[in-house]
């Protein structure tokens, strides 16, 4: 061993380490123990033996290749506010126009001249204009474009994809975010329009003691509502028992109780217990 270390050191050894090296296989059946004295050389020396021990600095070395970077830092979020104080493009709105009728996978290419919301009727949409608080957006449970306003007072419009308990997803400058309701509500002022899509009726309105063949949408649509079984398509009449059933969908939605079906009427209707087909903001399953 001492001409050993000669050897690979080139020089005499002048201190003394320890170095245990299992012989012979593990202890007990595989072998014993031998104790060996080893003059010179680092610790760790013999690491690569069978068996051997390695010394402080092999470990020290290992640890270095298995250990891991450190993950880089996600960069911070953006503020709404820093946003809305960016300065706004030229094709915003026509922007968050055309992401909103993407909810309805309608292709929006704005025309010179041509306003969003006739452009709805075109392809059997309709815009509803609103001013309320987040109930009310809960409620229709629609997309719909939110009028913000930013530090220098100018409106911006931000595209509520999702809405949850105390948070809310925007498309707002550019960027998606889910931000809280709080942080929202200190740039938003109430005001948003949402698209719908209205039954095909021959009427502007259902009125008490018509045909229309938008009557047998509306039984449907009060069963949806009153979480009963849809019927099959019924009468197109608009009976009396109809009537009831309607000024009760009125009076729960908070709405003028008179029996005619206008448009808030069937917007609600359309909104209230409605299949899946169309977009939602993912506030029914909350």
């Amino acid at each position: 061993m001492r001409r050993a270390a000669r050897e690979v050191l080139g020089r005499p050894a002048r201190t003394r380490r320890w170095i245990e090296v299992t012989v012979g296989g593990g202890h007990p059946a595989g072998g014993r123990r031998r104790r060996h004295a080893v003059r010179g050389g680092p610790p760790g020396a013999l690491a690569g033996a069978p068996g051997g021990r390695r010394g402080a600095g092999s470990r020290g070395g290992d640890r270095g290749h298995l250990r891991r970077a450190p993950a880089a830092p996600e960069p911070p979020r953006p503020s709404l506010a820093a946003l809305l104080a960016e300065p706004a493009p030229s094709n915003e709105i026509a922007a968050a126009f055309a992401a909103l009728y993407g909810r309805w996978q309608v292709d929006y290419q704005p025309r010179a001249g041509e306003l969003a919301c006739e452009h709805a009727r075109q392809v059997g949409l309709r815009c509803v204009f609103r001013t309320g608080s987040w109930s009310v957006v809960r409620r229709l449970n629609l997309p719909a474009i939110l009028t913000l306003t930013g530090a220098g007072g100018d409106a911006r419009p931000a595209v509520l994809t999702a809405l949850g308990d105390d948070s809310a997803t925007l498309e707002v400058a550019g960027q998606t975010l889910t931000l809280p309701l709080r942080e929202i509500e200190r740039a938003w002022d109430g005001a948003f329009v949402a698209l719908w899509r209205p039954p095909s009726l021959t009427a502007a309105a259902l009125a008490p003691g018509t045909r229309d063949r938008g009557v047998p949408w509306l039984r449907q649509r009060l069963a949806a509502a009153d979480g009963q079984a849809t019927p099959a398509r019924g009468s197109d009449l608009y009976d009396d028992d109809l009537k009831r059933r309607v000024i009760a969908f009125q009076r729960s939605q908070q709405l003028a109780a008179d029996g005619i079906v206008g448009e808030e009427t069937l917007l609600r209707l359309s909104t209230v217990g409605r299949e899946v087909s169309g977009p939602s903001l993912g506030t029914e399953s909350r």
